[in-house]
């Protein structure tokens, strides 16, 4: 049983990660060396954005969506507005789908039949605190958003904590949410260290959040394996 004191709890250091074209900081083209770790030895294929996504006159495959690279900025933080907050409070209370309509369907469904009420819960990488305000309205007793980039949240009953800050200092919880989240790790797009390892070691870390016998609600993209250059991965039988 893994324990907060585990070595497995504490986030290794990133696999080196090769570029054939660095720029601010941003990886605008993958180097052969790393797009075969990204694929599993060329196994996975990787795909490049497709031509909407891309402004005119760039290489879609010179492509690097991050806020270091749009924003410029080496360091950043997500500001939840109250506006915001309460319309979606009242979209959970109605159950209503967000963005993600079919994982929000499964995701309700799992909560009637392992319900989070009087329990704490742990979010895992959110840029809206969605599934916070869905595990309030359904009682959780306590919620946290442990995200890799800081958060600034109005609503007093949503904490919040860097993934750096909750490797000193987190604690278990009884269930634990990772929606559309875990595919991303690795890759960059929200500032964390490139590596092609990522999503497998947060996946480990999972286990790091939540107390032996817990609840984890989890979900990914699935269908055919593919790495979506550098927005996140798709899950297939190989990965």
């Amino acid at each position: 049983v893994l324990t907060r004191a585990s070595p497995e709890c504490r986030r290794r250091p990133p696999v080196a990660a090769n570029c054939s074209e660095w720029r601010d900081g941003c990886c605008y083209e993958p180097s052969l060396a790393l797009i075969g770790q990204m694929t599993m030895n060329h196994t996975v294929p990787l795909r490049y954005p497709t031509p909407q996504l891309v402004k005119p006159g760039r290489n879609k495959k010179k492509w690097y969506r991050s806020w270091k690279c749009e924003k410029g900025s080496t360091v950043y933080r997500t500001f939840w507005q109250t506006s915001h907050i309460t319309g979606m409070e009242n979209m959970a209370r109605q159950r209503k789908a967000f963005y993600y309509r079919a994982a929000d369907d499964f995701f309700f469904a799992a909560l009637a039949a392992y319900p989070v009420a009087g329990r704490s819960v742990i979010v895992v990488g959110s840029q809206t605190p969605w599934y916070e305000l869905v595990s309030l309205v359904h009682n959780a007793s306590s919620v946290l958003t442990v995200e890799y980039n800081a958060i600034d949240c109005p609503d007093p009953r949503i904490k919040t904590m860097t993934t750096a800050d909750f490797a000193e200092h987190g604690q278990y919880a009884d269930a634990a949410i990772s929606i559309s989240s875990i595919e991303h790790d690795g890759l960059g797009r929200y500032g964390d260290p490139l590596d092609p390892e990522g999503d497998m070691a947060a996946m480990q870390e999972l286990h790091c959040y939540v107390r032996p016998g817990g609840l984890l609600y989890f979900a990914v993209p699935v269908g055919v394996d593919a790495v979506h250059w550098n927005l996140g991965r798709a899950y297939g039988p190989r990965r």
